[in-house]
């Protein structure tokens, strides 16, 4: 019998042990949790905080006269996305005179949560009344949809649900 007594055996070093690896690693786990949790809140801030919400406030007014000379113009859009073609039209109607006079229409699609992932398009007139602009690949979703002259003397605004492609009629009223 070659069996040694535990008391006689030497020792393991630290390292070779389980516990003072499991004593590590419950702080570890948490300092990588933390720095996960920073990466994180800094690569997604917040879009929807504003700074200085009282001038915010005061800007919904200009915004709700642009709406009220859409509706004076008699203005309404019909707006098309087309994802194999990567395209996006608009069929505007409104005052002949209105619609003869626009060459191109100033479109933002906002993301409803994500500001970075907003977009401004500008379109181009190819008939009166109808307008057609190029779209890189976007993510599925509802978006808000802020349609307006170039000069920003009007807007329309709405939805476009960009899931299968898909269209939306958007009024002043919207």
């Amino acid at each position: 019998m070659n069996a040694t007594p535990e008391s006689l055996r030497p020792a393991r070093p630290w390292y070779r042990q389980f516990w003072p690896w499991f004593l590590i690693a419950l702080p570890a786990s948490a300092v990588i949790g933390g720095l996960i949790t920073i990466f994180v809140a800094v690569e997604n801030r917040d879009g929807l905080v504003v700074d200085d919400y009282y001038k915010e406030g005061l800007a919904i007014n200009v915004q709700l006269d642009r709406e009220r000379r859409a509706a004076e113009l008699g203005l309404a859009a019909l707006v098309r996305h087309h994802p194999a073609q990567r395209q996006l039209e608009v069929f505007l109607e409104g005052a002949p005179a209105v619609l003869a006079e626009l060459d191109r229409l100033e479109l933002w699609l906002a993301h409803p949560t994500r500001a970075n992932k907003d977009r401004h398009i500008q379109m181009a007139r190819v008939a009166p009344g109808h307008y057609v602009s190029e779209l890189r690949a976007m993510a599925p979703g509802r978006w808000h949809l802020i349609l307006s002259s170039p000069e920003g003397d009007w807007r329309l605004t709405g939805r476009l649900d960009l899931t299968h492609g898909g269209q939306t009629r958007i009024t002043p009223s919207d």
